[in-house]
């Protein structure tokens, strides 16, 4: 009986050609480090360049642009939005203070009003005082009348420097001034109760309903509120009758004083 014989694996080449290959590469690599270091870093350099590159670069459409380019760009945008933002804020300003100059201006009144900024007011002040930045050298003097809103009265001059003045308001608390309510002219005396409020007491029969004005009698009735409660109690022959200025004092930014105002001898 005969047998094939096998071929032995003895004679099979036992490193695959991708293995010589890679050797092969890494002996170069390693000869080309050790021989020429200078060249062997540069051209790595040379090939890794593009890609770091592409690192700060974004596409926009068709082409690509420098990120820090970008950024620079949004910074001056922002630059410029706050710019234009605080422009505005100041224009606005103006155009407030315009409409605020012509509501007091437009109006025909008696009287010789100068206008006044007021540089402190409630809660600042004590007392419900306004301090303005206008004084005897402006002929202000003490018993002027201050008006808000073009016919509002708020009060009286209290005290007078050359340059500044101190008004105290009619809400001013404690303060006592006659007055007249609704249509039929009710007279009573108001007092002042601080921030723009008052109360005023009348008999519990007297015909005033909320809603009735209040002014200070004068040559030029002046109006200084409007009733906004009455408190009544059956054993008690008074009542209370509550109302405020038809402003907040708090907000007012320019007054007018009547440096005409006829003194109380």
């Amino acid at each position: 009986m005969s047998y094939v014989l096998k071929s032995s694996p003895r004679g099979k080449d036992r490193f695959p050609l991708s293995l010589k290959i890679a050797l092969a590469i890494l002996a170069i690599v390693v000869i080309l480090h050790i021989f020429f270091p200078t060249s062997f870093s540069t051209f790595f350099l040379s090939l890794a360049r593009p890609f770091w590159n592409l690192e700060k670069e974004v596409k926009y459409g068709e082409n690509f642009v420098n990120i820090s380019e970008l950024i620079s760009e949004k910074e001056q945008l922002q630059k410029k939005l706050a710019e234009n933002e605080a422009r505005y804020l100041q224009v606005d300003l103006i155009y407030k203070e315009n409409l605020e100059f012509k509501k007091i201006f437009d109006r025909e009144r008696e009287g010789d009003f100068v206008l006044a900024q007021v540089l402190k007011k409630p809660p600042f002040s004590a007392y419900d005082i306004f301090v303005l930045d206008i004084g005897s050298k402006q002929e202000v003097e003490i018993g002027d009348r201050i008006y808000a809103s073009g016919s509002v009265p708020l009060g009286e001059i209290v005290e007078v420097s050359t340059n500044i003045s101190k008004a105290k308001l009619y809400s001013s608390s404690g303060g006592k001034y006659t007055v007249l309510i609704g249509d039929n002219h009710i007279e009573t005396i108001a007092t002042g109760k601080g921030g723009g409020s008052f109360e005023a007491s009348v008999p519990r029969d007297t015909k005033i309903l909320k809603g009735d004005h209040v002014i200070i009698p004068s040559l030029f009735d002046s109006f200084l509120g409007t009733v906004q409660d009455i408190i009544s109690i059956p054993s008690n022959p008074f009542s209370t009758v509550l109302f405020n200025q038809p402003l907040n004092i708090y907000e007012l930014r320019f007054v007018e004083v009547d440096t005409a105002t006829i003194k109380e001898k």
